[in-house]
């Protein structure tokens, strides 16, 4: 049997692609990638375990008696907030950490700004160090919401380590997050970091 040409009109951007068995397919030249995919959060939460200097901040923020864990680590809601944006009222950082969201026990949730999850996340993946430090500094904020009850459930997040009252450097910074999850995060990214 003789090959004759079809006499439909072939789409912009279609023609013939052989396959990997040496036929041809009628598939697209230059199909367009996928767009990446916002990451897992139980990987997120894997990799926030597995990073550095996890253990020894750990313990100068809450004491020894508290680690993370896979089971006590904040959900993440990484679709329902712009945190980032010019209308919301702090508009500098990529998380929060709303104390309506955070129990007095049991497992918190805090938000990541849904254009940095969707974008800078998915394209960067769940390993990228901002990515992880985000998190963990939301997870530290939880984390103080839960334990300093000696302080009202507001102002928890804006203590220094182990409860103690903040630093003036800490409380006089205006050009950064002040909260005790941006302390927790250069403890954890600083080698020989001290609490000023």
């Amino acid at each position: 049997m003789k090959w004759v040409p079809t006499l439909r009109k072939e789409r912009e951007g279609w023609g013939t692609r052989p396959s990997s068995s040496g036929q041809s397919t009628n598939q697209p030249l230059d199909t367009p990638k996928p767009p990446p995919v916002a990451p897992d959060t139980s990987t997120v939460k894997t990799y926030a375990l597995e990073f550095p200097n996890l253990t020894k901040c750990t313990q100068l923020f809450f004491g020894p008696n508290f680690k993370f864990t896979y089971n006590n680590l904040p959900n993440i809601d990484g679709t329902s907030r712009e945190i980032n944006s010019p209308s919301y009222d702090r508009g500098s950082g990529y998380g929060q950490t709303d104390p309506k969201f955070v129990p007095d026990h049991g497992r918190a949730t805090i938000f990541i700004d849904k254009h940095f999850w969707e974008n800078y996340a998915a394209h960067y993946g769940a390993s990228d160090p901002l990515v992880v430090t985000t998190y963990l500094h939301e997870a530290a904020n939880a984390r103080a919401i839960q334990q300093f009850t000696q302080y009202t459930r507001g102002t928890r997040a804006i203590t220094g380590p182990l409860g103690r009252v903040p630093s003036y450097a800490q409380n006089h910074d205006y050009s950064r997050d002040n909260d005790i999850g941006q302390q927790f995060g250069e403890c954890l990214t600083t080698p020989n970091w001290t609490y000023k």
